[in-house]
């Protein structure tokens, strides 16, 4: 069975025999020629609107750090924390019990998963 198909490029149509997938984009005249596809925004003939075309924006400074310090934020009382824990600290799970000693300060609550299969996360309790 032949199916009618547009190339996107050249805005030709073409038939090629039906397969399973995705539907080709490009002719085989365009693919073999080395044309690539280039998206265009759809509008109405109809329609008096223009299709606006953007310059390709300068890359931003991000790095590594600032992309870290987006996605997982500091807490308000950070500060605090490292303050208070800088000399170590012990935590405690309200769950099962288990008991975390940090020797180090850290600037956010631990957190314990009490199996490996728990979707569930629990929050620590400080001990001392």
């Amino acid at each position: 069975m032949e199916e009618h198909l547009t190339c996107s490029v050249c805005e030709k149509s073409w038939t090629r025999t039906k397969a399973r997938g995705r539907k080709p984009l490009v002719c085989p005249t365009c693919l073999s020629s080395g044309t690539t596809f280039i998206p265009r925004s759809i509008s109405n003939s109809d329609s008096k609107t223009e299709t606006k075309t953007t310059e390709p924006s300068k890359p931003t400074d991000l790095s590594v750090s600032k992309v870290h310090s987006m996605m997982h934020p500091r807490p308000v009382n950070y500060q605090d924390m490292l303050e208070s824990t800088k000399k170590g600290s012990k935590w405690k799970c309200p769950g099962c019990g288990s008991i975390l000693t940090m020797l180090v300060g850290i600037t956010d609550t631990p957190t314990h998963r009490c199996t490996p299969n728990t979707v569930t996360v629990k929050i620590m309790e400080r001990i001392s």
